[in-house]
């Protein structure tokens, strides 16, 4: 069965996410249902890893695919896709790889 593993930093990032919408912003539900909204997204594309958009320029084999403003970055595995990072599209992401 096809699954969706999560690095620590990519869980993290989420939870940053999570917290900056739902206590900053003081919106939870925004918040969870963002957060729902990209596991659901990442278990799609643990099915079908090749729908993301190959960026090798972040780094070999890494794909990404966005939620909102928010970018998934991952690459596949045997039985799925690993995610490495959930960024803000809006930053210098890429710097993120360099």
């Amino acid at each position: 069965m096809a699954t969706a593993r999560w690095t620590p930093t990519a869980k993290r990032e989420l939870d940053d996410i999570h917290d900056f919408l739902g206590v900053e912003r003081q919106s939870p539900q925004a918040a969870a249902h963002l957060v729902a909204e990209i596991h659901e997204k990442a278990n799609l594309y643990a099915t079908q890893p090749d729908m993301g958009t190959l960026r090798e320029d972040l780094g070999e084999g890494l794909c990404i695919f966005s939620v909102k403003s928010y970018i998934v970055v991952y690459r596949a595995i045997r039985h799925g896709i690993e995610v490495l990072r959930v960024v803000d599209g809006r930053r210098d992401y890429p710097g993120l790889f360099r």
